[in-house]
């Protein structure tokens, strides 16, 4: 049982790197676009939800894990609320940062860590953190439509060797314990979906894919969906810390 939740959390990770590393289409097959990431860019603050529905299949059993991050930032604080479903086990965790240190508070116990100023893991209210460029000719086919609140709705696919090209390089970026545990890792063509809203900012943004890999020696194949909803972006957004924070035992990294 350790093994197969080790093996979860690898995929689980790395899903995540993706996902916190994806696609900003600043390229300009379509102006609208360019002119919704730079809306986004020049907020000062967001609030997002990322809904992330994960399948992984390994040994001949299916698991589901559901992965749900509230998350508001901006160029000072942060704080995230995780709640996810690991093999019928529900587990939550608060996160804030003034970039000075990281508050961690799960299942009721506090710790707070050195913020590392030169990490690129860092949720400022500038988007490229969370969005990732993607090349001009990935962009020359878009899809436009309409959803049903009205937003304009870009549609793009990338192709397994574009894909695998972007996001090689986040297998490294997850550090030596976890990456020499990942072998073979192969992705399938990828669907993106940007959602622009009437004033113009990106409403949400859709990632799908299956990634096939071997953890700690076990194939694994991964069915992953992810959506990133911008909740009323351009609207003032509040940041509240843990309660007692300030107190939580200190950890050195």
């Amino acid at each position: 049982m350790k093994k197969i939740i080790s093996m979860i959390l690898v995929v689980l990770m790395l899903c995540a790197s993706f996902v916190l590393t994806s696609c900003n289409l600043t390229s300009d097959p379509e102006s609208e676009i360019e002119d919704a990431i730079e809306k986004v860019n020049d907020l000062e603050a967001f609030d997002a939800t990322m809904v992330m529905a994960i399948t992984m299949k390994m040994n001949g059993q299916s698991y589901s894990m559901p992965v749900t991050v509230d998350i508001k930032a901006s160029d000072d604080e942060m704080y995230a609320f995780y709640e996810m479903n690991i093999i019928g086990e529900k587990m939550e965790m608060e996160i804030y940062s003034d970039y000075e240190y990281i508050y961690v508070l799960s299942e009721g116990q506090g710790i707070k860590t050195p913020f590392d100023k030169n990490s690129e893991y860092n949720y400022s209210a500038n988007v490229e953190n969370v969005l990732k460029p993607l090349p001009k000719e990935v962009l020359e086919n878009v899809e436009v439509d309409e959803d049903d609140d009205g937003n304009k709705v870009f549609t793009v696919e990338i192709d397994s060797e574009t894909f695998m090209e972007i996001y090689n390089e986040n297998v490294e970026s997850m550090g030596d314990d976890y990456a020499s545990s990942v072998e073979d890792l192969n992705l399938s063509d990828a669907v993106v979906t940007i959602a622009i809203n009437d004033d113009g900012y990106v409403a949400y943004y859709n990632l799908e894919y299956t990634m096939t890999l071997s953890v700690y020696g076990e194939d694994v194949e991964a069915d992953v969906v992810t959506e990133i909803t911008f909740n009323d972006p351009g609207e003032d957004v509040e940041i509240e810390p843990m309660d007692g924070y300030k107190n939580y035992r200190t950890v050195n990294s």
